[in-house]
């Protein structure tokens, strides 16, 4: 039996800012240091432990990097959307991190600390 997926869109044509709050950007900075398509940290304001990913790469069980929920802040520099799952092998409710993405606590969308799995999502 298969496990249904919530996922919660964490933007929409209006702008990131709008739904994931004040601190929110749709863009990345350049001083935020991400040199993969897909930054997490373990704290806010990409502070603590980082982890990338890419597109060819998921993180179908967050616990084998220590990540398993603790991930804080993420960056999405690729052009794909990628969700975060509070389920291992991408099951669970999730948020949808859009391309250009950058959210700085993920507590504005309810999801602080509460990843388990993610990847990149073609829908």
């Amino acid at each position: 039996m298969r496990t249904p997926v919530r996922l919660t869109l964490a933007t929409a044509a209006i702008g990131a800012t709008a739904l994931l709050g004040p601190t929110a950007h749709a863009h990345a900075p350049t001083s935020v240091n991400c040199s993969r398509e897909f930054c997490v940290w373990t704290d806010a304001n990409f502070k603590g432990d980082k982890e990338g990913f890419d597109t060819e790469t998921s993180g179908r069980d967050l616990s084998a990097k220590g990540l398993d929920m603790n991930i804080s802040s993420v960056v999405n520099r690729s052009k794909e959307i990628w969700c975060l799952f509070d389920g291992k092998d991408f099951k669970g409710e999730g948020r949808i991190i859009p391309p250009g993405a950058e959210v700085d606590y993920l507590g504005t969308m309810g999801f602080n600390d509460k990843a388990r799995s993610l990847k990149a999502c073609n829908f």
